[in-house]
């Protein structure tokens, strides 16, 4: 039985596909139960490692299918949404809560950017607002998303208890420690995504580690 506290070492998971680009389901299955079998706390599907955004809609809701089918409760799973619009976000939030997923992975949308901390609040207010009852869990990744999450806006999440967790992957450990330090005043507990980092993070207090 898995414990309601998300910790230790999360891994997101490639997806396999074909030469048509459709989900590979039995080799999804097979790093599935690999990583499950090799002891991780917990999976993330959909997320960039997963090119959970590359997919179609089709696809993409057959990866979330199999990973829920082969998890079967053993650890904890997350679910990424990362899209263009707020509006594709909450569909994919909606997709998670229908296949039975409990957490999904927050990050800017990107292509047309978030540039302000409003543009920011306002995205995670739709979001929470769509979620139910859901864990709603920040991503920062610039590199990706070309919009970093104002600190201020990680704090004031966390402040309204709308999210516990952020997956931090900028690489930037002076962000990583404002986040820490100001998040944490709220309750908030970090991870580290990007893997120059992680030693130094866990060392400073990291929640766990999300690494390929």
């Amino acid at each position: 039985m898995i414990g309601n506290e998300l910790s230790g070492v999360i891994v997101p998971i490639i997806t396999p596909v074909d030469d048509e680009d459709r989900v590979d389901g039995p080799a999804f299955r097979k790093v599935i139960r690999y990583l499950i079998d090799s002891g991780v706390h917990g999976l993330f599907v959909g997320g960039s490692a997963g090119e959970g955004p590359l997919l179609d809609a089709k696809e993409w809701t057959r990866m979330v299918q199999i990973a829920f089918d082969e998890n079967k409760g053993a650890v904890h799973l997350l679910g990424g949404v990362a899209d263009t619009s707020t509006r594709r976000v909450k569909q994919k939030i909606r997709t998670l809560a229908d296949n039975g997923y409990k957490n999904f992975v927050l990050t800017p949308t990107f292509y047309i950017t978030l540039k302000s901390p409003d543009e920011h609040m306002r995205l995670f207010a739709e979001c929470k607002e769509a979620c139910g009852d859901m864990e709603m869990i920040s991503y920062n990744i610039p590199s990706c998303t070309n919009s970093e999450i104002p600190v201020e806006v990680m704090r004031e999440i966390a402040k309204r208890g709308w999210v516990r967790y952020c997956k931090e992957s900028s690489g930037n450990m002076d962000y990583f420690r404002r986040l820490m330090s100001e998040g944490g005043e709220y309750g908030l507990k970090v991870f580290m995504g990007d893997e120059p980092c992680m030693a130094e993070a866990l060392l400073a207090g990291a929640q766990g580690i999300v690494g390929v």
